[in-house]
């Protein structure tokens, strides 16, 4: 059991797990749109594996989970091995990869920055977007969004922008803004008062609702967005999914709960649509 945690801690703490989440997302979006390419969702799963580790060793030393940062100092070197692999990867996938979805992945870069960077004067203060009141978890799911919907989207040589794409990213906007709110009743024990985060603004048991009513919505923005009735069902069993981790999640969660449970939402999501296709 110590072997299995030990890797089980390696594939989640160094961010391979988000990064299979953000491939799956990505995946999920170019199946829905009719396209099978693994070219884009790949190089989404480098940027997100790149960008996830940086944001984590840049700011290691300012965390309050000390579990964590001993954890990463433990696993430095193989982290650095890691993303030099990854990034090696990554330079191969932009040579494959049409120039424009290149330029869409530029705000992201900046986006990445400006979230740990402090740029913006607030109050005599200059913050990052991470640090800015009621801010972050909007910039969260932007970043989400755009990357995992929209550049694939972009990248479609047939894309169309009309009312079935603006419902499809909607009801994903409104996916991940559920999905983040476990992090964020994680986080309310390290969060300064200051952040304003919806868990410390309006209350955990108010954030849940918050949560279900926008997954209800989502719910019936599925039933306008998904023709197939298999997809339907399957869209509605990961949002009943997705229910059940919020309703259940707490401040004092296992470490696993948010970090694997919560983010493997959407690999179980193309596991299950890979089956019915």
């Amino acid at each position: 059991m110590k072997l299995f945690e030990k890797i089980l801690d390696f594939y989640v703490f160094s961010n391979l797990h988000v990064a299979i989440a953000s491939f799956c997302f990505t995946k999920l979006t170019l199946l829905f749109f009719n396209n099978n390419s693994n070219l884009i969702p790949l190089f989404v799963l480098t940027v997100t594996f790149l960008a996830y580790n940086f944001l984590r060793l840049y700011d290691i030393n300012n965390s309050k989970d000390n579990w964590l940062k001993n954890w990463v100092w433990n696993h430095l070197l193989w982290l650095i091995i890691l993303s030099f692999f990854a990034f090696i990867a990554m330079v191969y996938l932009i040579l494959k990869i049409n120039n424009m979805v290149i330029f869409w992945f530029i705000p992201i870069f900046f986006l990445t920055i400006f979230y740990i960077k402090p740029v913006i004067k607030y109050k005599n203060r200059l913050l990052s977007f991470r640090m800015f009141p009621y801010i972050k978890i909007l910039y969260v799911v932007f970043v989400w969004s755009f990357t995992t919907v929209l550049i694939p989207f972009l990248s479609l040589s047939y894309y169309k922008f009309n009312s079935l794409f603006f419902l499809f990213f909607l009801s994903r906007y409104l996916l991940f803004l559920v999905v983040i709110i476990p992090f964020e009743i994680r986080d309310i024990g390290y969060d300064t008062a200051n952040l304003k985060t919806l868990p410390q603004t309006v209350g955990i048991k108010n954030s849940k609702l918050i949560g279900v009513l926008l997954l209800l919505f989502c719910s019936l923005l599925n039933i306008l967005i998904y023709n197939n009735s298999k997809e339907l069902i399957i869209a509605s069993f990961i949002l009943i999914i997705a229910c059940i981790l919020l309703m259940k999640s707490t401040s004092n969660q296992s470490k696993y709960y948010s970090a694997f449970w919560v983010e493997g939402i959407p690999i179980l999501w193309l596991f299950l649509l890979e089956l019915q296709l």
